[in-house]
């Protein structure tokens, strides 16, 4: 259903033995959290229990999925079996997929319709973004004025199209998830290779949720562009060797096209963060319509308050395996 995140938290040793491991963390009624973690195996440590392995350094890379359970003849979610936490890190971690599931069904009401009452935050999102936009106006109305360390947005786009094909279908005769992913992947790093200067790292994988499948034969177009940047960095307390570099924030956007009557949808939203490891600033990145800077605040804001995003959001809910903080 959905990836809530893929996090770098250090730079592997790719020498040394590696273990990659799952755990289910939270269960909701026809859905489920996964987090996948790859530990660095030490070569000169055994785990004392006679079986020729050795101890597990901490996770470098660590990822949380949401599954559900669907029907396959009725396409319909079914109830799955609860999970009983038993430790004190399975009931931190069960309270956070728990938190994380309530957020997102508050971040699905707080979506503007008309006729829906506009809340203080809302507002208070659209004064930031009307904030940027005037931070952008030299830029826009006197280029050749305007600090030129800063770019529009609309400057740092790229686009590809493909045709799905039959070897990437998933067992519902859909197209893989993975396989969109993986494509997107190599689009924001690309834009962010461009947009940097030098062979950038990725950080994280953030918030793609599948709004809509796709089907084999269908014409995909990914759309690419910096949504925001970060020339003086951010804290990246968990992958020390990339502190204080530049961060770059990209989002791609998937919409699966059928020219034969002149539509087009949005089919999935990808979300990136990469570093530049060894310069010192990049661009900044500024909104050119006011569409583009309530897209870039509703970004910043989900970054800021992003549950576990840890470098993004400055906290951390379940750190060294039992501490709630």
């Amino acid at each position: 259903a959905a990836v809530d995140r893929i996090a770098l938290r250090n730079i592997p040793e790719l020498d040394r033995d590696q273990r990659l491991s799952g755990q289910v963390t939270y269960v909701g009624s026809s859905s489920m959290e996964i987090r996948m973690q790859i530990h660095e195996l030490s070569d000169q440590e055994p785990n004392g229990k006679n079986d020729g392995t050795y101890l597990a350094h901490a996770n470098w890379l660590e990822a949380y999925f949401t599954f559900v359970a669907v029907d396959p003849l009725t396409n319909k979610p079914v109830k799955i079996c609860p999970l009983v936490p038993e430790t004190s890190e399975e009931r931190a971690l069960f309270e956070l997929g728990a938190l994380k599931a309530e957020k997102k069904k508050q971040a699905r009401k707080k979506t503007i319709r008309v006729g829906k009452p506009i809340t203080e935050e809302a507002m208070q999102m659209e004064a930031r973004a009307e904030q940027l936009l005037n931070d952008a106006f030299p830029l826009i109305r006197m280029p050749s004025l305007a600090d030129p360390n800063s770019i529009l947005m609309e400057h740092t786009q790229m686009q590809n199209c493909m045709i799905a094909q039959p070897q990437v279908r998933n067992l519902s005769n859909k197209i893989f998830g993975g396989f969109l992913m993986r494509r997107a992947f190599e689009l924001a790093f690309a834009n962010a290779y461009s947009f940097g200067g030098e062979w950038p790292q990725m950080l994280e994988v953030d918030n793609i949720t599948f709004n809509a499948p796709v089907n084999v034969g269908d014409l995909l177009q990914f759309n690419s562009r910096v949504i925001y940047s970060l020339p003086d960095g951010g804290k990246l307390d968990e992958v020390k060797k990339h502190s204080s570099k530049p961060l770059i924030m990209i989002e791609v956007e998937c919409y699966v096209m059928e020219p034969e009557i002149t539509r087009s949808y949005l089919s999935n939203r990808f979300y990136f963060t990469f570093v530049l490891p060894t310069k010192g600033t990049c661009r900044k990145v500024l909104p050119g319509t006011l569409e583009e800077a309530r897209r870039m605040v509703e970004r910043m804001v989900a970054d800021e308050s992003g549950v576990g995003k840890g470098y993004l959001c400055q906290y951390d809910f379940v750190k060294n395996g039992n501490d709630v903080v």
